[in-house]
């Protein structure tokens, strides 16, 4: 009976997902909608800021299974694979990670929560949480329409869930942790910057966000920690400093060894344009 149970909630939760919005048919394709700013798409990942704080994460191997074959027979397949093994937290997780691959947050909060309920001391969980709970409502922000977006900001007080997970997890992880917790801070002032242009100015809050992210970037110690991660968020930080220069400089090096990073390579494309319409207006 809770097998049973447990499966029909995951699929109604998944027709609410597909259906919701009216659709003429199933879509669960690798284009399901991510939030698209002008600058800064990569860290719209939500599992960028996972595979930032948890050397054991694997977001390479994750979206590999996912995408095996397609979408929906991943996840049939993993639904599937739950209800003969509905205490299999390693399963409940990847079915999760699966969920929000694709954006479907509701799916993916029902899932962690369950598996919440069992081990609350699982301090991973809660940076899970943190992730589907934010891109549910960063989704419903950028579709949203313009100073709704900004009237709505207020919303993302709330980061309870890596609050809990920095107190609960191990001292040589607090760092990526605190990481994390900027990265989501860094979303949303570059959906100020996005919505209002480069013209836009901070608030004091606002600014000291970016000298805290600033230090903690430049004094990280977490070894898990990719330079070329570190370097792209110094990319971002800059570029909401205005820094152009130094925002140019550090996304170069977050290049490294992958030149075909087409969403770093359309950030720099992007900070080499303002470089250059400011030397013209020099000139």
């Amino acid at each position: 009976m809770k097998i049973k149970y447990f499966l029909t909630l995951l699929l109604a939760l998944n027709f609410v997902s597909i259906y919701g919005q009216g659709a003429a048919k199933k879509d669960i394709s690798p284009e399901s909608p991510k939030p698209d700013l002008v600058f800064g798409r990569l860290i719209n990942d939500p599992f960028f800021g996972l595979n930032i704080n948890n050397d054991k994460f694997d977001e390479t191997l994750i979206k590999q299974k996912i995408e095996e074959s397609n979408r929906e027979s991943s996840l049939t397949r993993l639904i599937e694979a739950v209800e003969l093994n509905p205490d299999d937290q390693n399963l409940l997780r990847e079915l999760g990670d699966c969920y929000l691959s694709q954006n479907k947050t509701v799916e993916a909060l029902y899932c962690y929560n369950i598996i919440l309920k069992k081990n609350n001391k699982d301090f991973s969980i809660y940076t899970r949480l943190q992730a589907a709970s934010f891109q549910g409502d960063y989704i419903r922000m950028i579709n949203s329409k313009p100073r709704e977006k900004m009237d709505n900001l207020h919303f993302f007080q709330d980061f309870d869930y890596i609050q809990t997970a920095i107190n609960n997890s191990a001292p040589d992880l607090k760092e990526s942790l605190a990481l994390q917790h900027y990265i989501y801070l860094l979303r949303l002032l570059l959906i100020k910057n996005d919505n209002y242009g480069i013209n836009s100015s901070l608030t004091k809050d606002e600014s000291k966000i970016l000298v805290d992210a600033e230090a903690l970037l430049k004094n990280i110690k977490t070894k898990s920690i990719k330079k070329t991660n570190i370097s792209y968020l110094l990319g971002i930080v800059n570029y909401l400093k205005k820094d152009y220069k130094q925002a140019l400089t550090e996304l170069e090096k977050s290049l490294s060894r992958n030149e075909l990073d087409v969403f770093k390579n359309e950030d720099i494309l992007f900070i080499k344009g303002i470089l250059a319409k400011n030397e013209k207006i020099r000139n």
